[in-house]
């Protein structure tokens, strides 16, 4: 359009020349077409290439969603947890999904929390998320970031508020990696 508008002296000297203004227009179409025609010719070509370039560099390669999964097993303290711990190995984290929980009662004070803990072959255990309330009520959801391969245990236990360094209250349910 802009390049038209630019060139309205030159169609009015044709037209005045004696151009039907038919023949104008189709001119105009005609080198708008031949523009994109171009644009297809060498354009196709080069995004052809630069796919290929970037799928022989492993850009465009869709990585493929190996996943684990992990069923919950309750406790003693708390026969009613149950769920399934998602292990996404590629993407290197998890997401765990708890039903049959209720919130840990506090009367008086900040409610506590549940901790999650990754439990190595040898050493202790390691803090890596709390559980938090789904917000349709119901399940407990958590996010563990890392990779699971080289931890035996994945277990919650019932924390005071904020949470604590080693374990300090009762398991709640636990999750056998191997």
């Amino acid at each position: 359009a802009y390049a038209t508008v630019r060139r309205t002296s030159e169609f009015g000297l044709r037209m005045a020349l004696g151009a039907a203004p038919g023949k104008v227009g189709r001119m105009v179409l005609r080198e708008a077409l031949l523009l994109v025609t171009a644009g297809v010719i060498l354009g196709l070509p080069l995004a052809i290439g630069a796919a290929t370039v970037l799928g022989v560099w492993g850009l465009t390669r869709p990585v493929s969603a190996q996943v684990e999964t992990f069923p919950v097993q309750a406790s003693t303290s708390l026969p009613t947890a149950r769920g399934v711990l998602t292990f996404y190995v590629t993407r290197s984290h998890s997401v765990l999904t708890v039903a049959g929980v209720p919130t840990p009662a506090t009367p008086g004070q900040l409610p506590n929390v549940y901790e999650i803990w990754l439990i190595p072959s040898n050493g202790g255990p390691k803090p890596v998320a709390f559980l938090s309330p789904s917000p349709s009520g119901g399940d407990w959801t958590a996010v563990v970031s890392g990779d699971l391969r080289g931890y035996r245990t994945l277990a919650a236990t019932i924390e005071p508020p904020g949470g604590e360094a080693k374990p300090t209250g009762p398991e709640i349910f636990s999750i056998p990696l191997s």
